[in-house]
């Protein structure tokens, strides 16, 4: 039986120590820091969400015929804020569910590190988003070293570190050089992809031209094909979808001859391998933009996934107005979310995307 990942984003804290330029937490729909017990799910919650989400993945296993198995992805807030917050991963360790998670470096010492790995944490992605300048402007004086050095201490503590990078128009003359910092520092992987315009970052100047951001992959793609022949070791995931459409246009992304009509291959899986549970139990189809589905514990995480209208309408990717047109509907599609960060739409097209589909 083929297996596949069902990912739940969850943010079990909104507590957090900076507040980032481009940080999507930040919208008064979602945000809910000074809401109940202080914008944190109760414990006992938490496990509630843990049983019902791997309960989710047998029901969609039987649907299927695909064998879906839990991964968490712990985030925040920064989760180690969070006081339970080795509780819930002890918990997830000890059901052997795959796990990452997604914080800041602020709190992570030798002795955190280890524990996280101890409990089963395999990953842990830290932002980077320019060099030392441009990072400390977005997210605090400082915060570049500290960075660096929770890169090192969770390289030390033998956890696979993922750096991430967020791109706008004002920092995307920095990636080319962060991409070297991250290939130096010997981490094991890097991605970006684009800000969508939600949060904080509606304040930002996130518009990037399709000609630019096509100029940006060709120059990424030339330095990180150039790294791997020089022997870096770190990968260099292809997070952002628009980079099917360009590996498509370089033949070097084949469309299945064998493909199966309807079937997503590749692209957003929102609404179809992946959802997100905020610590207050709403549960979202992207957290890049407003996309409620359901609340938790009110419904089951099942019901939610499996039978609400909500989530179905973000499943429905022929809903995407450009996309939809397009011989790589199943295998790109852009990002929804930066469309709904200009458009507040998210079937509208993709504002970076340059292909011509008539």
């Amino acid at each position: 039986m083929q297996k596949k990942h069902l990912i739940l984003q969850w943010h079990i804290t909104e507590k957090c120590d900076r507040r980032c330029a481009h940080c999507y937490m930040y919208d008064n729909r979602t945000h809910t820091y000074t809401a109940r017990q202080g914008g944190e799910m109760d414990i006992e919650l938490c496990f509630k969400a843990i049983s019902q989400f791997a309960d989710l993945c047998k029901k969609l296993t039987f649907q299927t015929g695909i064998n879906f198995q839990p991964k968490f992805i712990i985030s925040g807030g920064d989760p180690l804020l969070h006081p339970g917050v080795f509780s819930i991963i002890k918990e997830i360790g000890r059901c052997q569910y795959a796990m990452e998670m997604l914080g800041n470096a602020d709190r992570l010492t030798n002795n955190i590190a280890a524990k996280l790995s101890d409990f089963g944490v395999k990953r842990f992605q830290i932002s980077l988003d320019g060099t030392e300048k441009t990072h400390d402007k977005i997210r605090g004086a400082g915060s570049f070293k500290t960075s660096i050095k929770g890169i090192h201490t969770l390289l030390y503590a033998g956890i696979k570190t993922a750096v991430m990078s967020s791109v706008f128009k004002d920092n995307i003359n920095d990636l080319c050089d962060l991409i070297k910092i991250a290939a130096k520092e010997g981490v094991d992987s890097f991605a970006f992809s684009r800000v969508a315009s939600f949060g904080n970052a509606r304040e930002l100047n996130s518009l990037i031209s399709p000609r630019e951001y096509r100029d940006l992959l060709e120059m990424v793609y030339e330095l990180q094909s150039s790294l791997a022949k020089n022997g870096c070791k770190t990968c260099f995931p292809r997070k952002d979808h628009l980079w099917t459409l360009f590996l498509h246009e370089k033949g070097e992304y084949k469309i299945y001859p064998h493909y199966k009509k309807g079937r997503t291959v590749d692209g957003c899986h929102m609404g179809q391998s992946f959802m997100v549970l905020l610590s207050d139990g709403t549960v979202m189809a992207c957290r890049r933009f407003y996309s409620p589905i359901g609340k938790f514990p009110e419904q089951n995480l099942a019901d939610i996934f499996l039978k609400s209208k909500e989530c179905a309408k973000y499943r429905s990717i022929k809903r995407l107005e450009k996309c939809s047109g397009c011989e790589l509907l199943y295998y790109c599609r852009g990002c929804p979310a930066v469309a709904d960060g200009l458009h507040n739409n998210w079937q509208k097209a993709d504002p970076q995307c340059w292909k011509d589909v008539g």
